[in-house]
């Protein structure tokens, strides 16, 4: 009896391990989104906004934050708002944010994607003495800070299903959240982060004839079956550039080091996170 209760906990304690290994493989997500009413005396709520407050906005913001958390993604993860709220620096504390503060602020937080945009209720156009919610929201990519996806949903609600939507979870709330989102979350499940889906930029410099050219992508190709395909960007005189999809510029700049090149002197220039510079001659035009 002893024994199988403590191979039951044994095994409860694997699981609780098992989850906690797979939060940590999901990515990310910073949401950064205000929360505006023009009612009554209007309103206006940001992510740093005071706790104690106790306007609609808030309420609406944590409803809003809580129901992402019930609709999980499979290799995502939204950072909790508790999480975001303890970034009190002032210098965070800016209503009209730019994209590059954003995405700085993502950066410190250790995420990889952001969404931002606002949460408007204004009173309806549609319903008598009813109520507007608009939800403007895009997905900016860390890297590169490049937009993937964006929506515009608009609910127009008589103003006792809004105050009930306030009050309880019901599924007027569920609704509101799950639909406003489900495009995003369709595109940022089919998004890939840059090690499930490595680029790089390939410059070659020098004077490098065809024959040349098409031998040194046939070897990188070779020697990298994972690469998918290489796109010429740009072909020049005196400067080549090439797209490498399905590798990471650091392992396409190993690669170049341990390639023979016949004929050719070759030296990496330079390698960073996109990009790897591989400058080319032929043996007899060097001096």
């Amino acid at each position: 009896m002893i024994f199988s209760k403590f191979i039951g906990i044994l095994f409860i304690l694997f699981l609780a391990f098992e989850l906690q290994a797979q939060e940590k493989k999901r990515a990310t997500i910073l949401p950064l989104i205000t929360f505006y009413s023009t009612l009554q005396e209007g309103e206006v709520y940001n992510w740093w906004s005071e706790n104690d407050s106790l306007g609609e906005m808030k309420v609406l913001s944590e409803k809003f934050h809580a129901l992402l958390a019930e609709k999980p993604l499979s290799r995502w993860q939204y950072l909790p708002l508790k999480d975001l709220q303890k970034s009190s620096d002032p210098e965070w504390q800016i209503s009209h944010m730019v994209d590059e503060k954003k995405l700085a602020l993502a950066k410190l937080k250790g995420a990889v994607l952001v969404i931002t945009g606002d949460v408007r209720v204004v009173p309806s156009p549609l319903i008598v003495e009813g109520v507007r919610i608009t939800q403007r929201l895009e997905v900016l990519r860390l890297k590169n800070s490049e937009k993937i996806g964006e929506s515009l949903k608009i609910f127009d609600l008589p103003k006792h299903q809004y105050q009930q939507m306030l009050l309880s979870s019901d599924n007027h709330s569920k609704e509101f959240v799950q639909s406003a989102f489900f495009d995003l979350h369709e595109k940022i499940e089919l998004y890939k982060t840059d090690k499930e889906h490595a680029q790089a930029r390939l410059v070659l410099t020098g004077v490098i004839p065809d024959f040349h050219l098409t031998s040194l992508r046939q070897k990188i190709q070779a020697r990298l079956p994972q690469i998918k395909s290489i796109q010429t960007v740009s072909l020049e005189r005196e400067q080549v550039i090439l797209l490498v999809d399905g590798v990471t510029s650091e392992r396409l700049s190993r690669t170049l080091v341990e390639i023979l090149w016949k004929g050719l002197r070759t030296q990496v220039v330079s390698t960073d996170s996109n990009q790897v510079v591989f400058d080319v001659q032929l043996k007899s035009s060097v001096h």
